[in-house]
């Protein structure tokens, strides 16, 4: 079961590390107005846009729009998860981490956590050591014969287990850490017959594995002859999980701006792609990247290239990780790779500009669905180009965005001379009858149906920003609670970020809680929000005028809600006259219902447009 804090806890975290005296560690703050500005370090930028404010204990920057208290900031700023953040500024502040409600072992588990921290520590510095001794030299060889240089040794912390069965164990017994812990972190196994205990790693180069924390967490080891297997990595552990980690990762730590990322699939791609001038460059420890490391990319990237072997499992790997990193909302590219090669091949015989050439041809998920399934088949004969038009109809089918999906009917089309029109049918029944009918209702060019939806989509507009302004006000003037909560229940917020605002806010009140900006944000189940929720409750409101605009606002979401109950009634009336009106009663029930609501959206004024005062 995952750690859990208590929301008291939290809030004595954050109001014990102050907001300007956290970011001033990270930028250089000038005083403005009743806050303080910076240069954004989330976006490039020369004038700053980015706001601190000590009163509301919050930040914000109108260039991109990121926004926040300081555990958000952390999180940003360390790419740090929640949990993560709250920890480090609870260190930060000198308070005591308690023991979880939840995980009654907690304290235990945590003391253990420390001592396989330390011990790997201890492990990586015995590694690289062996690397400066005489037995040590054979194995500097082969990696200056692969071209790395000692610079690339040294920031990846590389090493070398000798060709002994207890090196390791002796070192690490001699410095007093009992044998238990050496196993329980993965570097010694136990015998088959469970007398004696050996080194995992033997006669092998070593790659440490980093966390963002700049802490060990396990080892891989690449054997440099014939031994089998070629590569072997630690077990998983209470501080190490394959599917939630990156090789190379803890670099890009305090970077908070990162454009994009490469993802490889070993260690001695990010070594060889590194040493060619590609500094941006992560390994999935495997070919299947988990949706664990697509969050880690997404933390770090807003685009990530996935460079996988060229051989069909990588494919196939690629495919997948494409998908995980597309549902994260991370922009992913494939690099295509010639068959039977990995980046490390590529660095080494076409060199960097090479594998920049990939690069710059790094095709889309969409793309490289397509290629692929173009290479199965001959596209020389009319059966292999209408085979090749079904299976990307298969693949287009897939696609929401209407507008893509007409591009790429439009590329395909060509590619095959199949008709615009025949590959569309082929799409839409493959998507079912439903898709086809909408297809054909938006190129009719229905110009009633379109000004009926453009009316519709401005009004939720104008409740979304009513909604907004009341939840604003509502948090920045203790003297319009009342008159708010009176008025309006969490549940009349329609928009679903501002309904989850509302009750988190409703909650506060109730609870006689602050519902001040810094300790709503706080209290987030999902800290994704945080920036949205900071610019919400950051708003341009005239103050002066904010019982009248309070007003207003209330008027025009509980207008919103009666048309909404007024168009439900209306959907079950037509069912009930569709059916030749058998249930009398309930017809005359709506119908006295429905005039009920028309009464009370004239007497409201419900058909006007919003006023002026509402951002």
């Amino acid at each position: 079961m995952g750690k859990f804090y208590s929301q008291e806890w939290i809030d004595e975290v954050r109001m014990n590390n102050d907001i300007v005296d956290v970011v001033s560690e990270y930028l250089t703050l000038t005083p403005s107005g009743r806050g303080f500005v910076a240069l954004c370090p989330f976006h490039n930028e020369k004038t700053p846009s980015f706001s601190v404010s000590p009163e509301k204990q919050i930040f914000h920057c109108f260039g991109c729009g990121v926004g926040g208290n300081v555990i958000s900031f952390i999180m940003k700023m360390e790419n740090m998860d929640f949990l993560e953040a709250v920890e480090l500024l609870a260190e930060k502040a000198g308070i005591a981490i308690p023991q979880t409600e939840q995980d009654k072992d907690y304290a235990k588990k945590r003391e253990k956590t420390k001592a396989i921290y330390q011990v790997n520590r201890e492990a990586a510095l015995y590694y690289y050591n062996n690397l400066l001794t005489k037995e040590g030299e054979r194995f500097l060889d082969y990696i200056a014969n692969r071209g790395i240089a000692i610079n690339t040794v040294k920031s990846f912390g590389l090493g070398c287990a000798l060709n002994r069965w207890d090196g390791l164990k002796n070192f690490l017994l001699k410095k007093g850490y009992p044998i238990e812990l050496l196993c329980d972190a993965g570097l010694v196994v136990k015998s088959s017959k469970g007398k004696d205990f050996y080194d995992r790693f033997r006669n092998r180069i070593i790659f440490p594995i980093i966390n963002t924390r700049n802490q060990v967490v396990a080892f891989g080891g690449r054997s440099i002859g014939d031994t089998l297997p070629k590569y072997i990595n630690s077990p998983e552990t209470v501080v190490y999980s394959k599917g939630y980690h990156l090789y190379g990762l803890n670099r890009f730590r305090g970077r908070a701006h990162i454009s994009d990322l490469i993802v490889v699939e070993g260690y001695m791609d990010v070594l060889a792609l590194y040493q060619g001038g590609f500094k941006n460059v992560v390994a999935s420890l495997g070919t299947a990247l988990t949706k664990h490391q697509a969050r880690l990319i997404k933390r770090y990237a807003k685009q990530a290239f996935i460079a996988y072997d060229g051989d069909a499992a990588g494919k196939s790997a690629t495919i997948r990780g494409l998908e995980l990193l597309e549902k994260e909302g991370c922009k992913p590219k494939v690099v295509s790779l010639p068959e039977d090669t990995d980046p490390d091949d590529i660095i080494r015989q076409y060199g960097p500009q090479g594998f920049q050439n990939l690069l710059n041809e790094a095709l889309s998920l969409t793309d490289f669905k397509l290629s692929i399934a173009k290479s199965g088949v001959d596209m020389d004969t009319q059966e292999g180009k209408a085979a090749y038009a079904i299976k990307a109809s298969e693949i287009l089918a897939g696609l929401d965005n209407a507008i893509e999906r007409d591009i790429y009917i439009k590329k395909v089309s060509k590619e095959t001379g199949i008709s615009y029109h025949a590959i569309l049918s082929e799409i839409q029944q493959k998507k079912g009858s439903s898709t086809g009918k909408i297809i054909k209702r938006n190129t009719n060019g229905n110009n009633r149906h379109n000004k009926i939806l453009t009316r519709k989509n401005e009004e939720i507009a104008d409740v979304t920003k009513a909604e907004r302004t009341v939840l604003c006000l509502l948090c920045q003037n203790q003297d319009l609670i009342e008159k708010t909560v009176n008025s309006l229940e969490w549940k009349d917020f329609s928009h679903p970020l501002n309904r989850q605002l509302a009750k988190l806010i409703y909650k506060r009140i109730e609870a006689e809680q602050s519902i001040q900006p810094a300790d709503v944000i706080s209290g987030l189940a999902e800290q994704d929000n945080a920036a949205l929720i900071a610019d919400i409750l950051e708003p341009p409101v005239d103050m002066t005028k904010r019982t009248i605009i309070l007003e207003e606002c209330i008027r025009v979401i509980k207008m919103h809600n009666i048309k909404r109950k007024k168009e439900k009634l209306q959907e079950e009336l037509e069912k009930i006259v569709q059916q030749g009106l058998e249930d009398h009663d309930r017809f005359r029930e709506l119908t006295l219902e429905i005039d009920k609501l028309n009464k009370q959206l004239k007497l409201s004024g419900g058909e006007q447009d919003l006023k002026g005062g509402i951002r």
